[in-house]
């Protein structure tokens, strides 16, 4: 019954907002999960999957799954579903590798998470080969991504009309290929989440700031490395900001201040040539100016105060992809407030992973690698940190990414920030 009940939320249907239903979560909410066994669950898929990292030749650690591994994720009782090939010769012992804990779920299914990141890998790719608005018109393709809990890739089609073009290019390009590996369905389309304001000053709140009289959120406090020199600035999304904008914000209540960060000098959205990413980023940089008065703006690795819990947190890193699990706990903030076009104190709002790489397309133009979490996304939060909040001595927060984009029931669509790091040299300020 709950592999059904979680199974009729994947499978429900994303359009554009005012649609009815959602590929995602129907309520915008979260598991009722706690906290604790969850973070168990995630630390036991991490020590499963640090036996399968490898490092490529640019440095850059990733995790190469074995043959026999299709899928994971944690369910709303906070078991890890650990998914195998059926018949597969068995690679490992994977009840050895997870502990023998109780909390782990073996189960089996048709297809290797290989080969259908192999599936989405082509769709992708097909994308740089048509151009976006090439792809959209010839595939009718709206957005995709691995379903680790069903085992297919969900393809969202605004054209049903194409399936039969998508299945022929996909039996025409991915070896072994067959139907079964791919379920179509409506919509997965998103919109951005930046809104506007009538205000010519800095806003209230910590994370919210204006450009050019549209508002968002501070990502983080970060610091570029180009052509060998350091800069501090703060990330946000990139259609919030673009190149030559002058970005404001204010400290606390203090509405009257003109505060200005910096001048916008790196804004993408969409494909970039830049760090030979294949990733589509929504992501802009703003260097600190050197006179800015604020000290919620000088470079810290502080989230600052009414972040996240009312409190200051560190930022402790990142979390990469072979650290995230489908149903992992996570944390968001957001400037939006209601939603309303009223800046407001960072709003913070728990949620769940439900897609680690996500491709979706706001009009044509195509984000891929996203990470989809349940956390509630309004106009005004695009830009805000999402995270994982970790308990303890050294806990703190580990970013994910910068939530830039909704769907049609309000959940987050993400940059990933190990994307923005590792292909644009742009990292956190972390402790």
């Amino acid at each position: 019954m709950l592999k059904r009940t979680i199974l009729s939320i994947l499978l429900a249907l994303v359009t554009i907002l005012g649609g009815t239903s959602s590929v995602f979560a129907d309520d915008g909410g979260y598991w009722n999960q706690d906290r604790e066994q969850n973070a168990y669950c995630v630390s036991i898929y991490r020590a499963m999957v640090s036996n399968f990292l490898t490092i490529d030749d640019n440095g850059r650690t990733y995790a190469e799954y074995p043959s026999d591994y299709a899928g994971a994720y944690i369910d709303e009782a906070n078991n890890l579903h650990i998914l195998l090939v059926n018949n597969a010769e068995g690679v490992y012992d994977y009840a050895e590798l997870t502990g023998y804990d109780k909390v782990v779920i073996i189960e089996y299914a048709d297809f290797s998470y290989n080969k259908l990141v192999e599936i989405r890998d082509v769709l992708n790719n097909a994308i740089d080969e048509y151009g976006d608005l090439g792809f959209y018109t010839e595939f009718g393709i709206s957005g995709f991504s691995v379903n680790e809990i069903t085992n297919v890739v969900d393809i969202g089609m605004f054209d049903r009309a194409r399936e039969s073009t998508v299945l022929a290019y996909l039996e025409a390009n991915v070896e072994g290929f067959t139907p079964r590996s791919v379920v179509f369905d409506d919509g997965h389309k998103a919109e951005y989440t930046t809104t506007t304001s009538t205000q010519t000053t800095a806003l209230a709140g910590d994370p919210a700031i204006l450009a050019s009289g549209a508002f968002g959120t501070i990502g983080f406090n970060a610091y570029r490395v180009k052509d060998k020199v350091t800069t501090y600035g703060i990330v946000t999304a990139g259609h919030v900001a673009s190149v030559g904008d002058a970005v404001y914000n204010a400290y606390g209540s203090n509405l009257g201040s003109h505060t200005k960060i910096g001048t916008c000098d790196m804004s993408i959205v969409g494909h970039t040539n830049q760090g030979n990413s294949d990733s589509r980023f929504d992501v802009a940089f703003i260097p600190i100016s050197s006179n800015a008065p604020n000290p919620s703006i000088t470079p810290s690795s502080k989230v600052s105060n009414n972040w996240w819990n009312s409190s200051e947190e560190d930022v402790r890193g990142i979390r990469y992809d072979y650290d995230i699990v489908v149903g992992m706990e996570t944390i968001k903030v957001g400037a939006g407030g209601t939603g309303t076009g009223t800046p407001s104190f960072g709003v913070v709002n728990s949620g769940y992973v439900l897609s680690k790489s996500y491709t979706v397309t706001v009009g044509s133009v195509y984000h891929t690698d996203q990470v989809v979490t349940s956390n509630w996304q309004v106009p005004g939060d695009s830009g805000g940190p999402v995270g994982e909040w970790v308990s303890g001595i050294t806990g703190g927060i580990y970013l994910i990414g910068i939530a830039t984009m909704r769907d049609a029931n309000n959940n987050a669509i993400a940059t990933k920030a190990s994307n923005i790091s590792n292909y644009l040299g742009i990292y956190p300020v972390t402790k």
